[in-house]
């Protein structure tokens, strides 16, 4: 089997900020993530984490349902 490298990261700050710019800076060819479908207030007007980082990512992008 082929192996595919993989690095989890652990940090703090904006998660739209750090996740595209760990991505920039891995030279990540895809960015894996989840969706929690939050139906919160707060989602209805900023949208879903995962739909920033779509907006603003560089990188390719699986959601994962």
């Amino acid at each position: 089997k082929e192996q595919i490298p993989c690095e989890p990261v652990c940090t703090y700050g904006n998660p739209v900020e750090i996740i595209n710019k760990t991505a920039l800076h891995n030279n990540a060819d895809i960015i894996l993530m989840k969706d929690l479908k939050d139906k919160s207030i707060k989602n209805l007007f900023y949208g879903s984490l995962a739909e920033q980082v779509i907006v603003n990512s560089i990188s390719s992008i699986l959601i994962l349902k």
